[in-house]
């Protein structure tokens, strides 16, 4: 593929770019700035790893191997994914001039993440549940953060920093690595999940036994609980970028959208629409409305 095939669609509001004139399953699109990448599925059904450089205008298969590539990530022009060979998974990482494989062993990696020079993955001993593990590559050399017989449920990552959940027979708990050490930051018989880290916040849901969901926030020294316990709502999993923390609220009509924004909480809509999926970068805000008829962007 060249950039000669791609299609242009413009209008005042938008300007569309056909990256995919290929007649092929173009899978798992990624974006960072302008930069896109996804997977496309070959004629004898592997994947490979396509990424487009909006500064030349260029589209380049960046895997180009004999098997699977899959679910790839993108920060500016470095992309991460793993790779399916042999019966585990291995990371790899384009880091904007070549391609380098950063695993080969016998673990099952998956669930790559990448943070500018950062990669993060998470990784099952010989594709069971006994034993995980999540490492970091900061640019130069791969650490090993976590290894536990706990099963991590997810994790986030942001730069060098990371955030994650363990589970075992009772509850969760969610640990921040900050760099340097790690930390700690629940110790509860609640199911604490999806942490999301922004630098050195951090903001997760907690499920009580009561199940009802609660949104935490902790700001680099100390956890800040941003619901109302005895509100009757129903938190939607939380976001964030520096100091801000956007999230959804379900009652008993309708959806609403709120913000924390290192000092306080605001409720950004107030209206009997369903407003969903909200995405935050800095003070920005976008989210979904659904009127009953139709969906709108604001």
């Amino acid at each position: 593929m060249d950039s000669s095939e791609n299609s242009v669609t413009s209008s005042n509001d938008f300007r569309e770019v056909l990256l995919t004139p290929n007649g092929r399953v173009n899978l798992s699109p990624a974006i960072s700035g302008q930069n896109v990448a996804w997977s496309v599925v070959l004629d004898n059904g592997n994947q490979d790893i396509f990424l487009y450089d909006s500064d030349t205008g260029t589209i380049a298969n960046i895997s180009n191997n004999d098997s699977s590539d899959t679910a790839p990530e993108i920060s500016g022009d470095r992309v991460a994914w793993v790779n399916l060979a042999d019966d585990d998974g291995e990371v790899f990482l384009y880091d904007g001039t070549e391609t380098i494989q950063l695993t080969d062993n016998n673990l099952d990696e998956r669930s790559v993440q990448i943070s500018d020079s950062a990669v993060a993955w998470f990784s099952l001993e010989d594709s069971g549940f006994g034993s995980t593990a999540i490492d970091l590559y900061d640019g130069t050399e791969i650490t090993r953060i976590v290894s536990t017989d706990l099963y991590i449920t997810s994790f986030d990552l942001s730069g060098n920093n990371l955030a994650w959940a363990e589970a075992d027979d009772d509850d969760t708990e969610i640990f921040f690595y900050n760099g340097s050490e790690t930390i700690q930051l629940t110790d509860t018989d609640s199911f604490e999940d999806a942490p999301q880290v922004s630098g050195n916040n951090v903001v997760w849901t907690t499920l009580s036994a009561s199940n009802e969901d609660q949104i935490f926030f902790y700001n680099g020294t100390e956890t800040i609980q941003l619901t109302d316990d005895d509100s009757g709502l129903f938190f939607g999993d939380p976001l964030i970028s520096g100091d801000n923390v956007v999230w959804t609220a379900a009652g008993d009509s309708d959806t609403e959208i709120f913000l924390y924004n290192g000092t306080e909480t605001i409720q950004i809509t107030d209206n009997d629409r369903e407003d969903f999926s909200p995405q935050i970068s800095g003070d920005n805000i976008v989210w979904g409305s659904f009127d009953g008829s139709d969906t709108e962007i604001f």
